[in-house]
């Protein structure tokens, strides 16, 4: 096992993104926040010192960060909130912080574009 030069940061959404999804055509109304908040996704970062670095890097990228979460959704944007700002970023999401990261597998990461 190997620790690696990154830290993560995991986006777990919140009540008014299940709002939104529940408000969608065709919505998914057996969902749950709690389902929601089990399998979220994980940014790579680089290694910070404290939570107050990771907030700040999420606030440059939380753009990118909130339209891949609703893309992963719903892939219509015309239907996606108009406002988009880093405190509705706030109040849809909640930020969870790890700062060890270790490779449990002995082969190259592999990276893929994410296409939004």
């Amino acid at each position: 096992m190997k620790s690696i030069n990154r830290n993560i940061v995991i986006i777990k959404p919140k009540e008014p993104f299940l709002d939104w999804l529940r408000k969608l055509p065709n919505p998914v109304t057996e969902i749950t926040l709690e389902f929601l908040r089990t399998d979220c996704m994980s940014f790579l970062i680089p290694e910070m010192g404290s939570e107050d670095e990771v907030f700040a890097l999420v606030g440059k990228h939380y753009k990118k960060i909130f339209e891949a979460e609703l893309m992963a959704w719903h892939p219509i944007g015309q239907d996606w909130p108009q406002k988009r700002t880093f405190t509705n970023f706030k109040d849809w999401f909640d930020m969870e912080f790890h700062s060890e990261v270790i490779d449990l597998v002995d082969m190259p990461i592999v990276k893929e574009d994410f296409i939004l």
